[in-house]
């Protein structure tokens, strides 16, 4: 869902491969594999009450998808999390969120400007 809303401010197909970022646990700016990522928001039976998640930007083939768990402390029923729309517990699509510079920048972007918003991430 995130990619999908990016995409609809993007003017050129983002690339379909994706890299993973989680914020925060000592891993912000490292790739992380989905296992990765649901082995420390899933503990013990307890998650995030709201995860977002986002597209940054673009590196090599790569669509730059960002995880970012909120500040509160874990639960362990599904009842309190943001859990809109129905059925996607934690995880809230965010779409796109780049930089201030970049974000100000007229509709649509360019997948230079998706590059751009992430230059410095580590690439291939």
């Amino acid at each position: 869902m995130s990619i999908d809303a990016a995409q609809e401010k993007v003017n050129d197909t983002l690339p379909h491969e994706i890299r993973w970022e989680l914020t925060g646990f000592e891993r912000s700016g490292k790739e992380s594999s989905l296992e990765q990522i649901v082995e420390i928001l899933y503990r013990n039976g307890h998650f995030p009450v709201i995860v977002d998640v986002f597209v940054t930007g673009v590196i090599d083939r790569f669509t730059i998808v960002q995880v970012r768990p909120s500040g509160h402390h874990f639960v362990n029923d599904i009842a309190k999390t943001w859990n809109t729309p129905v059925g996607m517990g934690p995880f809230k699509p965010q779409g796109l969120i780049l930089s201030g510079q970049i974000w100000v920048r007229p509709r649509p972007l360019s997948l230079d400007d998706l590059r751009e918003a992430v230059e410095g991430w580590p690439s291939e």
